[in-house]
């Protein structure tokens, strides 16, 4: 294992153009973004940040968030191809190592997604410089026990200059003095941009991605639906499953409503849906409560328990569309407050200027070093 700040002949000549490569800007969506800056200025930070399996898509779209409304420079490095809907990248870490290499040793901020894959797959298995920052990126659920945690958790993250940084509150709750909450980021305008200006004629659509039927309680919504027909309503099931992401979203901008899950409340899918202007469903009683408890200060998505209670709530969205409009309207603020590509990045920049104790976030040439006076 290469040791934390050794600088080798190779490592010095390793360099990485993190503003002026291509691949700052990844959108699954019809997208015509540019990057916000095209080259460094004072107070960037170089990011490189990295994952195998991309966890609802949301690594990408974090790195374009960083490069579309910040000054800093994303890289973004990924191995294997095991998610066949949705493979974007701006390097291959495996054909192209050597840029891999670069744009994690030239970085100041190593940011990885879900575990150490990046440091791992170009031997810098903790920091490349000493002056790095490390952020580890959790996307996964809550352990069902205490014990379980440290299953999840690599020796390194209970360092002091590791920062955690949580997709979902439901983590932040597990280790609420090392964990801070950073929301999965989806562009809002672009995803309402998506939704056809004229609805197309026909049922009421819901649109559902059952990718863990079993938790998200995709059968307790056919069964609803089911009960909803028999009693005359024209409800239509949108079943997004084996699709391409831009794919994905396409069908879900033609729906209603969406129902999320019963497991872990509003995920990468309800968001999307918010983002679009729908009406959002979901059940989890625990993850409700986190979010009462939290700044956000209310559950942002519509409740229903179990089929019963999601049968009533799609009934009265069918039957009252005063009501589904504010509801959507009240989860479609929450999204714009707190996912959307800029509201998150200005987040991110808070949790490093707090973990660093930089009184500005900035490049290594004249800004405080952790802990310093």
């Amino acid at each position: 294992m290469r040791r934390a700040g050794l600088i080798t002949s190779e490592l010095a000549s390793l360099s990485w153009d993190f503003w002026g490569a291509p691949g700052r800007i990844l959108a699954a969506e019809p997208c015509e973004a540019r990057p916000h800056a095209d080259q460094h200025t004072d107070g960037a930070l170089r990011i490189a940040q990295g994952c195998g399996y991309d966890p609802g898509n949301a690594a990408y779209r974090f790195h374009t968030a960083v490069n579309e409304c910040t000054k800093h420079a994303s890289a973004f490095v990924r191995f294997g191809h095991t998610n066949p809907f949705c493979d974007l990248r701006q390097i291959d870490g495996d054909s192209r190592m050597v840029d891999a290499k670069a744009a994690v040793y030239t970085a100041d901020v190593i940011h990885s997604h879900v575990d150490y894959l990046l440091q791992a797959r170009t031997n810098f298995k903790w920091r490349a410089r000493p002056d790095q920052l490390v952020i580890r990126h959790y996307h996964g659920t809550r352990p069902g026990a205490a014990t379980q945690w440290p299953v999840l958790n690599m020796l390194e993250d209970d360092l002091a200059n590791v920062v955690l940084v949580g997709a979902r509150l439901t983590l932040c709750d597990v280790r609420p003095s090392r964990m801070e909450w950073l929301p999965i980021a989806v562009p809002v305008k672009r995803y309402r941009a998506m939704v056809p200006k004229v609805r197309r004629p026909g049922p009421f659509r819901i649109a559902h991605s059952p990718t863990r039927a079993d938790y998200k309680g995709t059968a307790d919504l056919v069964a609803a639906v089911e009960t909803l027909r028999k009693k005359g309503l024209a409800v239509e099931l949108v079943m997004i499953e084996g699709k391409q992401h831009g794919d994905a979203l396409a069908m879900k901008a033609t729906a209603d409503l969406t129902f999320d899950s019963f497991w872990l409340g509003i995920q990468g899918s309800g968001l999307e849906a918010a983002a679009m202007g729908q009406m959002v469903v979901a059940g989890d009683a625990s993850v409700r409560d986190l979010y009462v408890a939290s700044e956000v200060g209310k559950c942002p998505y519509t409740f229903a328990a179990d089929r019963a209670e999601l049968t009533a709530v799609i009934e009265r969205a069918v039957t009252d569309p005063h009501w589904r409009a504010s509801e959507a309207k009240r989860v479609g603020q929450y999204v714009t407050r707190f996912h959307d590509y800029a509201a998150v990045t200005r987040r991110y920049e808070g949790i490093i200027a707090r973990a660093t104790g930089w009184t500005t976030v900035a490049t290594p040439t004249g800004r405080k070093q952790r802990g310093a006076a």
